[in-house]
C-alpha cells in the first residue's frame, strides 16, 4: 500500500513525459494522426487523470502513508534502500544512491519538523516529495536490475539486452537523479510564497 501513490504517480507521470518526447522526435509530424503518436500521447495522458488523479496521490502519501503505523513503512522503505547500498561495489554507482537516500532523509526531517501540524506545509511539499521518492526508488531498482545483468553476463549470457543495463543505469544515475536536489530545495522552501496570493488576485 505504501508504494501504491509512488508507482502510479511517478510511473505514470514518467510515462506521459517519454512519450512526449516520443512525439517530439516526430516533429511536426507527431501532432498528425498518420503515424499514431498523437493517439499514443492522449492514451497516456487520461493515466495521471486516473482515479487517483496523481495530485490527490500525492496527498494521500504525505497524509496517510508516510505516518501509517507510526512511520513504519518509510522505515521500512529506507532501510531496504540503505541495504542495497551495501551490495554495490562500484563507487560511480554507490555514492549518487548514496546522495540520494540521504536527500530523502533530509526531505523526509524538514517535512516531520514542519508539516506534521500544518497541512498547508504538507500539502505543500506534498507533489515533489512523492516525485523524490519516485525517482529514487527508480534508480536504486535500476541499479539492481544492472547487478543481475552484469551476475548472468559472468555466468556466459551473451544477449545484447544485457549490456544496455549498466549504460541505462549510468544515464539515469547522471540525467535524472540529480534533478532530487532541486526537488529538496522546493520542499524546503515550505509554503508561504504559494498562499501569499488572496482569492481577488486570481
Amino acid at each position: 500500500a505504501f508504494l501504491t501513490p509512488i508507482c502510479k504517480a511517478f510511473m505514470t507521470d514518467t510515462g506521459l513525459e517519454a512519450t512526449l518526447l516520443g512525439q517530439q522526435v516526430f516533429g511536426g509530424h507527431g501532432f498528425i494522426r498518420e503515424w499514431g503518436q498523437e493517439q499514443q500521447v492522449r492514451d497516456c495522458r487520461i493515466a495521471p487523470i486516473y482515479e487517483g488523479t496523481n495530485g490527490i496521490q500525492a496527498l494521500d502519501f504525505v497524509g496517510r502513508k508516510l505516518p501509517m503505523g507510526g512511520g513504519r513503512a518509510v522505515k521500512a522503505l529506507l532501510t531496504e534502500l540503505s541495504g542495497m547500498l551495501t551490495s554495490i561495489t562500484e563507487p560511480q554507482v554507490q555514492q549518487p544512491l548514496q546522495k540520494a537516500l540521504a536527500q530523502l532523509q533530509d526531505a523526509l526531517g524538514w517535512l516531520t519538523q514542519h508539516g506534521l501540524q500544518d497541512r498547508e506545509q504538507a500539502a505543500a511539499a506534498a507533489t515533489p516529495l512523492l516525485k523524490l521518492f519516485g525517482i529514487a526508488v527508480q534508480g536504486f531498482l535500476l541499479a539492481r536490475n544492472a547487478q543481475v545483468a552484469e551476475d548472468l553476463m559472468a555466468n556466459g549470457d551473451e544477449r545484447p539486452v544485457l549490456r544496455s543495463k549498466s549504460k541505462t543505469r549510468d544515464v539515469y544515475l547522471r540525467e535524472i537523479l540529480p534533478e532530487m536536489q532541486a526537488l529538496t530545495q522546493t520542499i524546503k522552501a515550505g509554503k508561504d510564497h504559494l498562499m501569499a496570493f488572496s482569492a481577488e488576485e486570481f
